[in-house]
């Protein structure tokens, strides 16, 4: 047998899990681009230079207080690593630790736990600064409407800040192209009303069911549109975006401005993420790490794919690999999740519209047919917690010969057709 490793479980560990396959069998580990990790002096050169924008220090002077938005777990931002030279320039700016205030942008996300914040945020920074849960159905303020329509709430805590500033990073998003920027404002601290408001373009009917639209890499579509207007009217400064290679390390950080600064470092996101495809494979195995903590995040795993579905692979009789370590279960999503307001059955999206119909299994030890069951209106997929179960089935059915293309951080690449 030939064994591959794949990057497992982000946050809980960040390990190697292995996958193995018949000798006779071609694996092809498809990577993406890459770029090497920038080291401290970069970030510093980043924070100091921001995209059109004043430094952090001449924005915090005369402020009486900071609120810091910054995503959650369910993402890799590296907020021990950014964190401290930040929190550095706004005392050297002239605010205190004790006006500061740092709110988990959570969404519709679980909240998050003391141990949770000491991963994220690092020990010394949950010790000397007030760290929040946003809670999207209480303490919120209006803001009138998007230029959509939508009805802006927003945490008011964060609201009410003198100088406001969003720390997150750039990965590839199914409905808004891409994380990062203002997508930390909205969903990230919005009211339930306006989450759904925002998310409802990304969703079309079709004969009575729901499906998702696909936008991936494209940050030029009605949702981010919405939020960065909404992130406008509510005063968002600056922000400090960060762009990752394939070991999970910071390859770019981009500060500034909360458009001209995400727009950058979608730019360099595009290049370092690309991904060459493997065509016509009778077996495709898509992770979903980073964004494996929780099930809920697994359609996540097909970003790489995204609008060349079926070129991907041989024909009808090839199969999909969904692997999420998937540490903390089925997961929590109270707009998306099993019977929320948009949630989209997972028999409509895993795999999405441009591989329906193909024959798609789940490999994950943590999860059991009880917790993902109701995220599908009908049989829910074929369920694995054993590697060596899932492939005698599938060498029953592909035999002693077969092209198995492995992509080991699908929710972050970006898949090109090879050049004819």
């Amino acid at each position: 047998m030939q064994t591959v490793r794949i990057p497992w479980a982000c946050w809980y560990g960040n390990g190697e899990h292995p996958l193995w396959f018949p000798d006779e069998w071609e694996v092809v580990v498809a990577e993406m681009e890459g770029a090497p990790s920038i080291d401290e002096k970069a970030v510093e050169m980043a924070l100091d230079n921001p995209i059109d924008s004043p430094p952090l220090q001449e924005l915090a002077r005369g402020r009486k207080n900071v609120g810091i938005i910054i995503d959650d777990i369910s993402r890799p931002t590296p907020g021990a690593l950014l964190l401290p030279p930040i929190i550095r320039r706004l005392e050297e700016g002239g605010i205190k630790r004790e006006d500061m205030s740092i709110y988990l942008s959570l969404g519709a996300h679980r909240p998050m736990t003391r141990a949770d914040m000491i991963k994220k945020l690092g020990e010394e920074v949950v010790s000397t600064i007030q760290v929040l849960n946003h809670n999207p159905f209480a303490d919120l303020v209006s803001f009138g409407t998007s230029q959509m329509g939508h009805p802006i709430t927003i945490n008011r805590g964060f609201a009410e800040k003198d100088l406001k500033i969003s720390v997150g990073c750039i990965l590839p998003h199914p409905a808004a192209g891409f994380g990062g920027g203002a997508k930390n404002i909205i969903p990230g601290i919005g009211g339930m009303e306006t989450l759904e408001a925002n998310h409802k373009p990304a969703f079309y009917e079709k004969d009575g069911q729901r499906f998702a639209h696909r936008w991936v890499g494209n940050p030029d579509n009605p949702l981010r549109q919405d939020m960065e207007d909404i992130a406008r009217k509510i005063g968002l400064e600056f922000i400090v975006n960060a762009v990752f290679n394939a070991r999970l390390e910071v390859a770019g950080l981009f500060a500034g401005d909360l458009v001209a600064a995400h727009r950058a470092g979608s730019e360099l996101a595009q290049e370092v993420y690309r991904t060459r495809l493997v065509p016509q494979a009778d077996i495709v195995v898509f992770n979903a790490y980073p964004k494996d903590t929780e099930y809920v995040q697994i359609t996540n795993a097909f970003n790489v794919a995204d609008e060349y579905g079926m070129a991907l692979l041989k024909g009808q009789d090839s199969t999909i690999i969904v692997t999420s370590a998937s540490t903390e279960g089925a997961g929590f999503h109270t707009l998306a999740g099993p019977g929320m307001a948009l949630f989209t059955p997972h028999d409509n999206s895993l795999p999405p519209q441009s591989l329906a119909g193909i024959t798609t299994w789940i490999y994950s030890p943590n999860l059991s047919l009880a917790q993902i069951r109701p995220f599908f209106t009908g049989p829910p997929r074929p369920l694995y917690a054993e590697w060596q179960g899932l492939l005698d089935d599938l060498i029953k059915r592909h035999g002693s010969k077969a092209l198995v293309a492995i992509y080991p951080m699908a929710c972050l690449q970006m898949g090109v057709l090879p050049e004819s």
